[in-house]
C-alpha cells in the first residue's frame, strides 16, 4: 500500500505551514494543524479548504513531508515575503525628501563605514553649468568649487555632464526628468536654497615638517598670511589668485559643439600654427634624408642601394646584417646595412670590413 493510500484512508491529516523565521538561527519553525476530513465537514468548509482559504500558508506536499528537501529559492523567497510583511513593512514604501535605509544613514548594513552625502540637487548643478557658460574663464572649475564648496572634480563631471545633457535635448532627445525628480526624493536631496555642500576642494599631496609651535598673546591677531610667513611659504590667496588669472577651461569630451562646450580661441589658434609648423617639418626633413642618402650614394658608387623604407628607420641606431655561419669565407659574408632614415643598402668594402671586426674581433678575416 502506498503513502498516499495509507493516508487517505485516516480521517486526520497532517498539514504543515511555514508561520514564524529566526532572523538571527534562520530556523523554520513549523506548525501541526489538524485537519478534519472532507465527508466529516459541511460543504462550505470543504469549499474553503479546496479553495486554500482555511489556511493562509502553504500546503507541503508528500513528497516534502517523507524526507525530500524544499527547494532553497522557496525557502528564501518564504523567508524575505515573511520578513517584508511584518519587520520590513515600513521600509516597503518611500519617505519623499528622505531616505529609507535599512541601517538608518547607513544604505548597506554589512558596511557601517559607508554613509554617503545626499546627492547635489539638479537645479544647483544647472546653475554651476550657467554660470561656466557665462565666463568660461573666469568660472573654471576651481572657481565654482570655491563658491558651491564642492571638489573641483565634482565640478568637471557636472560640466561634462550638462553639457551633454544639452546638446542632447537640442537634438530633440528625450530625458528621463520624472525618473531623475524621483530619485532626488528618494536619496534626500536638500533643498539648494537651504543646504549648501561641505567638502574639500582638493587633496593636496603636501610633505609636512616637524610640528611648530609659535605663543601668542590673547589679544595679538595671527592671520592667513602670518602662517605663511612663520613657514616660509606664499599666502594661499594669491596663489589662488595667479592660478585662476586668465585661466580657460574646456570640457573634454568628443563629441560636444562649441555651443554646449566653449573653446579656448588661443588654443585653436596655437594648435592651428603647431600643425602648420609640424607639416613644414615634415617636408623638410623629408628633403635633408632624401639628400643624405643621395650624398652618400654619391660617395659610395659602387653600394646597391636595396630599399628605402621611412617606416623601417631608428632615430637612434644604423642597423647592420650579416652571415655569422663558420663555413661562409670573408669575402661572401653578405653585410647589409639599414640606416636612420630607412634605407637598406649593400655594404661597401670599408663598410664590410668594420663590421667584420666587431664581430671576429680575435681573427684577422679580410673583408
Amino acid at each position: 500500500m502506498s503513502v498516499r493510500h495509507l493516508f487517505s484512508r485516516i480521517s486526520i491529516r497532517p498539514r504543515f505551514s511555514l508561520v514564524a523565521y529566526n532572523c538571527k538561527t534562520g530556523y523554520l519553525k513549523y506548525s501541526t494543524e489538524k485537519v478534519v476530513d472532507a465527508k466529516d465537514q459541511p460543504s462550505e468548509n470543504v469549499a474553503d479548504i479546496s479553495e486554500g482559504k482555511a489556511m493562509d500558508s502553504e500546503v507541503i506536499t508528500d513528497e516534502e513531508l517523507f524526507g525530500e528537501e524544499l527547494d532553497p529559492q522557496k525557502i528564501a523567497l518564504k523567508q524575505a515575503l515573511f520578513w517584508l510583511n511584518g519587520e520590513g513593512s515600513k521600509y516597503k514604501d518611500m519617505v519623499e525628501g528622505s531616505t529609507n535605509y535599512v541601517g538608518g544613514r547607513i544604505p548597506f548594513p554589512m558596511n557601517p563605514y559607508f554613509r554617503p552625502k545626499p546627492p547635489l540637487a539638479d537645479k544647483l548643478k544647472s546653475e554651476i553649468y550657467a554660470k561656466y557658460l557665462k565666463d568660461p574663464r573666469k568660472n573654471t572649475p576651481r572657481f565654482l568649487g570655491r563658491m558651491f564648496k564642492i571638489s573641483i572634480k565634482r565640478v568637471e563631471a557636472i560640466l561634462k555632464l550638462k553639457a551633454i545633457e544639452a546638446q542632447n535635448e537640442s537634438e530633440g532627445i528625450t530625458l528621463q526628468t520624472k525618473f531623475q525628480a524621483g530619485m532626488e526624493s528618494i536619496l534626500g536631496v536638500n533643498n539648494p536654497t537651504t543646504f549648501k555642500f561641505s567638502e574639500p576642494i582638493s587633496i593636496p599631496a603636501v610633505e609636512l615638517d616637524a610640528p611648530r609651535f609659535k605663543v601668542v598673546g590673547e589679544t595679538e591677531s595671527f592671520t592667513a598670511e602670518d602662517a605663511a610667513k612663520e613657514l616660509n611659504r606664499e599666502p594661499f590667496s594669491s596663489i589662488y589668485d595667479q592660478v585662476n588669472k586668465d585661466k580657460f577651461y574646456e570640457i573634454s569630451y568628443p563629441g560636444l559643439k562649441e555651443k554646449f562646450a566653449p573653446r579656448d580661441p588661443r588654443k585653436s589658434l596655437s594648435s592651428k600654427a603647431a600643425s602648420a609648423k609640424k607639416a613644414d617639418g615634415s617636408e623638410r626633413t623629408g628633403n635633408s634624408a632624401s639628400d643624405k642618402v643621395d650624398e652618400s650614394d654619391k660617395q659610395a658608387p659602387g653600394r646597391k642601394v636595396l630599399d628605402r623604407n621611412p617606416k623601417l628607420g631608428n632615430k637612434r641606431f644604423n642597423f647592420v646584417f650579416t652571415d655569422t655561419s663558420k663555413k661562409t669565407s670573408s669575402r661572401d659574408r653578405l653585410v647589409l646595412v639599414r640606416y636612420r632614415n630607412g634605407t637598406l643598402v649593400n655594404a661597401d668594402k670599408a663598410e664590410r670590413q668594420k663590421r667584420i671586426n666587431q664581430v671576429w674581433s680575435n681573427m684577422n678575416y679580410v673583408a
